[in-house]
């Protein structure tokens, strides 16, 4: 390839013959199933220096592929699994790689002594560890694992688990040329391992991890989490002959961790992102994100001779960078593919590009060869993905397929010069769904492509290591493919095996096509192509195929000469490798019959009238057998009639003889009607056309209105429904009510009526809680038919709210909150507004305490909410108080007169107190004072005595005024004509000390 002055690149051939085509398109040098009848997927290749490939995945295949292996039997559901293949595409060996969980490889890279090392993720508590392994317990949640096979493959250098107890996924490995090595992948765990971490715990609900692994898998150099707050992905890594570690994935953070930066900030959404740690990842000498606005997703990551970084993945983002004179500029729709190459340090770009057409197109691997040129594998649904000198133009081998609903996935591979020019672009895959999942290169411009298969046609080259679809359905298997430029042919077949199935004796079979195509570079040069036995051919071949794509087809019959099942084969003798290239034809040889089909399978009718018989839909009866058939009886189902030109029963219909059956419904109901017209015929078969229509009533109810609005509260309202029919309709209509909500009843008067006739219908049991609006379903039932009409009751109705919702204040302030009631449905009446709840010594003022309202408009008034200051009611026993102070006069006296009566009996100076009576004996002073000082150390007993028991309790001076605390007042409104109408609404009030 050579870059010319104008940024083209031009190819620099030697002299050539050149009477003769220059092909220089890539060939598939070989191409290969791998797996079994459980499903199986390839996820990671890599290629020795000798161009042995190695192959890993998983696989759920108890009968996948087993050769010179490690482990012989699937140790679970799902296993991991690696394969080797010679530079011919022959095994060399294969093995499972599993416990008793789920276990899959996801990488894979090789040493200078064929030994493959395999990272991946398991499930498996019992998953093969080596005894002196970093970690040899699973530490629960799916680990990743990283696993080292010896050259032969039958025997684990080690294996190790990887992870914490959340979920841990390896994703991408690589070795240095001391044998460490460098995994990456994403954690959810808070505890995974690490050593000399660059960042010590997990940032986000994910992160990357980046470990490497001394050459033995005893120890971990170093060990480290990265990432940001949002969630992260680490997908490829790759490794320099300096020992640094670069790394691709996608964050969706926007603190993802930067340094030396094309692109410091993310673009949005989730962004792709690169970046390179140094030998013992202590630090990171660049990390950058790369994306746009939308979704971008890096998967794979390659270096250079000069170490120049190379990534890809998908891009949805309607702004991804891209360089000038790339490939395509602009995402072409449904996400695309994006190559991009950094400059050494990553600090700029030296191209960048998107690829895809208008479909979803994503590619998963990337490698680079020793001239710069980057080859990507991936899978996409675009039927215009672009391609350029490809050996498959077009999505499947034999076209474009569908997969449900949707364009079926085919992989592709493409090759980018080291400007970024397209060398080659080019589907690879079947009519069903392919995907390209990993991708490695050879020193000799070889591609070698791993990934995944349910196309039965997928385009294997003659000779593969397994040459038939072993899956089951879509199940899958893997494959393997190496495209080379080989001036040799290279035969593709599809498809590789034919079954007839049942065929009448001496009679042929309609033709089945086999496609041959050339896939190699140089002419194919068939010598003959023969069928043997009951088979013959037809072909369109000649003698020469072209090279690079061209095709011929083979047009292969059966015709039987005895019963039972045979088995031949079509062979191709060409100048292939491989030759002579075989077909697989097996036939059933049978007894002629006849066969019907019936068509259409199902009837639909319209409604119809009840007591009336639609216009006849017809169904064709044809024997498309190859013998004379009989038709034994026709049925169909009530509601249903059907008349036929087929003649008396049994009717003899001939080989490609047809008749008609004309079926009519005629509805004895109202409701819709199913049913099947049956068709046996003399084999004992029996074909069902299912049936269907709707019967509509002959009559039909109205109401005077189908609406009325009431104000809210009252108990009742009328309708007035009405009967016709036409005249022939004689039948009395029985009226009912059903859908009738909240407790609401209905009545008529009359019950039944005829055609022409009306009733008045009664609703009643209203209340203010009845659903607004009231819907309610009117029934009128004649013996089979019935007919309804809906009615609606609407309540004009008021509603409350108040702002703000919360006020505070301090004991003894006011505040106000403002009350509006809004109408619904036209309420135009007298709402009377009150509050409750009130905390205590507290009262509420309206302004104004009613409101009309005029039907459309919200009116509003003004609550005032009046707290009281709190004060103190001095001492608790207010007895006591009155007895000193109280209003009655006596209380004083009672007091100075026993402290008198004391005070002067204890001198002895006691007088006489003039009476009427004469003067008070002397004797009686002693008793006198003795009284006195009795009633005075009483009530001082009294005093201390109170005062005490309530200091004991604690109990403080009653309050007076409004209490601090939160408190919630209902406000409601009355209608003024109807009290037991009433509607509320709630605020808080806040009270402070005050």
């Amino acid at each position: 390839y050579v870059l010319s002055a104008d940024n083209h690149v031009h190819f620099e051939v030697p002299d050539y013959d050149r009477s003769r085509p220059l092909v220089i398109d890539p060939v598939l040098d070989y191409s290969s199933y791998i797996g079994g009848s459980g499903g199986d997927l390839a996820l990671g290749i890599a290629v020795d220096s000798a161009n042995n490939a190695y192959v890993t995945g998983r696989t759920g295949s108890t009968n996948f592929p087993i050769t010179s292996a490690e482990q012989a039997t699937i140790g679970g559901n799902i296993d991991a699994f690696v394969t080797k293949f010679d530079p011919s595409g022959a095994l060399v060996y294969s093995t499972y790689l599993g416990g008793e969980g789920s276990d899959a490889g996801t990488g894979i890279a090789v040493d200078a002594s064929g030994s493959a090392t395999i990272v991946g993720n398991t499930t498996s508590s019992a998953f093969p560890t080596t005894s002196d392994a970093f970690q040899t317990t699973y530490a629960g949640g799916g680990d990743a694992f990283v696993a080292r096979l010896s050259a032969t493959g039958t025997t684990l250098v080690y294996s190790t688990y990887l992870g914490g107890t959340g979920e841990d996924f390896g994703q991408g490995v690589a070795l240095d040329a001391a044998g460490n090595a460098y995994v990456a992948g994403s954690t959810e765990s808070t505890d995974f391992p690490v050593v000399m971490p660059l960042q010590i715990g997990l940032n986000g609900p994910s992160d990357i991890f980046v470990s490497k692994l001394n050459p033995t898998g005893t120890a971990l150099i170093y060990s480290t989490y990265l990432g940001g707050s949002g969630g992260e992905s680490g997908r490829g890594i790759a490794v320099d002959s300096s020992g640094d570690a670069y790394v691709a994935g996608f964050t969706a953070s926007t603190d993802f961790p930067t340094q030396n930066a094309f692109q410091s900030s993310s673009g949005g959404g989730t962004d792709s992102f690169a970046l390179e740690f140094n030998p013992d990842g202590s630090e990171l000498i660049f990390s950058t994100y790369l994306g746009g606005s939308g979704q971008d997703r890096a998967f794979g990551i390659a270096l250079d001779a000069v170490e120049s970084i190379y990534i890809t993945g998908d891009s949805q983002s309607s702004n991804f960078p891209v360089t000038a004179g790339a490939f395509h500029l602009v995402n072409n729709g449904g996400g695309d593919v994006f190559v991009s190459k950094f400059a050494p340090g990553g600090t700029s770009l030296v191209y960048s590009t998107l690829l895809g057409g208008a479909g979803p197109d994503e590619a998963t691997s990337i490698a680079v060869d020793a001239s710069g040129q980057a080859a990507i594998t991936g899978f996409t649904q675009s039927s215009d993905f672009p391609v350029v000198n490809p050996f498959q133009k077009i999505p499947g081998i034999s076209g474009a397929g569908t997969c449900g609903s949707t364009l079926c996935s085919d992989a592709f591979v493409s090759l980018f010069g080291p400007s970024g020019a397209v060398v080659f672009s080019t589907y690879l895959g079947g009519s069903a769904n392919d995907f390209g999942q990993g991708v490695a290169v050879d020193s000799s411009a070889g591609v070698y492509v791993a990934g995944g298969t349910a196309s039965q046609n997928f385009p294997v080259i003659a000779g593969a290591a397994e040459g038939t679809y072993a899956g089951v359905g879509s199940s899958g298997n893997a494959f393997v493919a190496k495209v080379v430029d080989v001036d040799a042919p290279a035969v593709a077949l599809t498809p590789q095996q034919i079954n007839f199935g049942s065929q009448a004796l001496n009679t042929p079979s309609d033709p089945k096509t086999v496609v041959l195509i050339n896939e190699g570079s140089a002419p194919l040069g068939i010598s003959s192509i023969k069928a043997t036995g009951d088979f013959s051919q037809i072909n369109n071949c000649g003698t020469v195929v072209p090279a690079g794509g061209g095709a011929c087809s083979i047009q292969i019959t059966f015709k039987p000469t005895a019963t039972g099942t045979v088995t031949d084969q079509l062979a191709i003798t060409d100048n292939a490798v491989g030759s002579p290239q075989l077909i697989t034809v097996t036939g059933t040889g049978a007894f002629p019959i006849g066969t019907l089909t019936i068509s259409p399978t199902s009837l639909s009718f319209p409604p119809t009238l009840v007591g009336s018989t639609t216009s006849a839909q017809t169904v064709r009866v044809t024997n498309t057998g190859i013998a004379a058939i009989q038709i034994t009886n026709i049925f169909v189902t009530a509601g249903f009639n059907q008349t036929n030109t087929c003649g008396a029963l049994p009717a003899v219909l001939n080989v490609s003889g047809s008749c008609s059956i004309n079926v009519t419904f005629s509805p004895a109901k109202t409701s819709g009607t199913t049913g099947t017209l049956t068709i046996t015929d003399s084999t004992g078969a029996s074909h069902a056309v299912a049936l269907s229509g709707t019967g509509s009533p002959q009559f039909s109810l109205s109401a005077s209105a189908t609406s009325t609005v009431l104000l809210i509260g009252a108990a009742s309202t009328t309708f007035m429904i009405s009967a016709s029919a036409p005249g022939s309709f004689l039948t009395a209509i029985a009226l009912s009510c059903t859908s009738v909500a909240g407790g609401a009843a209905c009545g008529f008067n009359p019950s039944t009526i005829n055609a022409g006739q009306s009733s008045t219908l009664t609703v009643n049991k209203l209340s203010a809680t009845s659903p607004n609006p009231l819907n309610i379903t009117v029934v009128g039932t004649a013996g089979a038919q019935s007919a309804n009409v809906t009615l609606n009751v609407f309540f004009s109705d008021f509603s409350l709210t108040a702002t703000p919702t919360v006020n505070s204040v301090s004991a003894g302030q006011s505040t106000n909150y403002a009350v509006t009631v809004t109408p619904t449905n036209g309420f135009d009446a007298v709402v009377l507004l009150d509050c409750e709840n009130l905390p205590q010594n507290t009262t509420c003022a309206w302004s104004p305490p009613g409101l009309t309202l005029n039907g459309s408009t919200a009116a509003t008034a003004t609550l005032t909410v009046k707290t009281t200051s709190q004060t103190s009611s001095g001492r608790l026993w207010r007895g006591w108080e009155r007895l000193r102070n109280g209003p009655w006069p006596g209380g004083p006296w009672i007091l100075w007169f026993g402290a008198w009566l004391a005070v002067l009996a204890s001198l002895g100076k006691f007088r006489v107190v003039k009476a009427e009576r004469g003067p008070l004996p002397a004797r009686l002073a002693p008793r006198l004072a003795l009284l006195g000082w009795a009633v005075l150390f009483s009530l001082l007993l009294l005093e201390l005595g109170c005062q005490t028991y309530y200091n004991g309790l604690h109990i403080s001076p009653a309050p007076i005024g409004t209490p601090s605390g939160n408190y919630t007042i209902v406000i409601r409104g009355t209608l003024g004509s109807n009290g037991g109408v009433t509607r509320g609404t709630a605020v808080n009030l806040a009270v402070g000390p005050g």
